[in-house]
C-alpha cells in the first residue's frame, strides 16, 4: 500500500499477486488512499516501487489524468537502495538544518 514518510515496514515476504485485475484493484485504492491523504488531486507523485508495483501503478495514475515519475526505472535493487537511503539522509539533513 501507500508508504508515508518515516513510517517503517516490517519485513514481509508477500509478493505482488500475478492476476492482472488484482493489479489493477490494487493500484486504484492506492490511487484512493493517496487522493484523501492529499485532500484532492495529487499535483505530481513520484513513483519509487519497482516495475512488479510501478506498472499498475503508473497505469492508474495515467487514467486518472495524473503527472508522474518513475526516476529509479530499470535501475537494480541495490541500486535503489543506495539512492533512498543518499535522498533520506539529504532530507534529515535538511530538515535539520530548519529546525
Amino acid at each position: 500500500g501507500l508508504v508515508l514518510p518515516g513510517q517503517v515496514l516490517e519485513p514481509y515476504e508477500q509478493p505482488m499477486p500475478v492476476e492482472r485485475a488484482h493489479r489493477r484493484f490494487w493500484a486504484e485504492a492506492f490511487a484512493t488512499r493517496l487522493e484523501q491523504l492529499c485532500g484532492g488531486k495529487p499535483e505530481f507523485v513520484e513513483v519509487l516501487a519497482g516495475v512488479t508495483y510501478a506498472e499498475p501503478l503508473t497505469n492508474e495514475l495515467w487514467n486518472r489524468g495524473w503527472a508522474s515519475a518513475e526516476p529509479l526505472r530499470g535501475l537494480g535493487l541495490g541500486v535503489r537502495l543506495r539512492w533512498l537511503t543518499e535522498q533520506a539522509r539529504r532530507l534529515e539533513g535538511e530538515v535539520a538544518r530548519a529546525s
